[in-house]
């Protein structure tokens, strides 16, 4: 569930601005946050991760709606 919303929202931001650097920058870090498992040393990273899924997933179903009005193709 967490790769598809993460996949679902750089999809989309990648998308929305044509610009590869804006889901490049965001996935390097979260690709260091579930590779070191730095979550289970620091139990506010795992806080955290979970707010960015929650505004990752509102961020997502905004940017479909924005599109699916403006009728934007792939």
């Amino acid at each position: 569930m967490i790769t598809f919303i993460l996949g679902m929202f750089l999809a989309l931001s990648y998308r929305n601005t044509k610009n590869i650097w804006l889901p490049v920058a965001y996935h390097g870090p979260w690709d260091y946050i579930f590779l070191s498992e730095i979550g289970k040393t620091y139990t506010v990273i795992d806080i955290i991760v979970v707010i960015l899924m929650v505004m990752e997933l509102m961020t997502s179903l905004f940017m479909l709606k924005i599109s699916r009005r403006t009728k934007i193709i792939l």
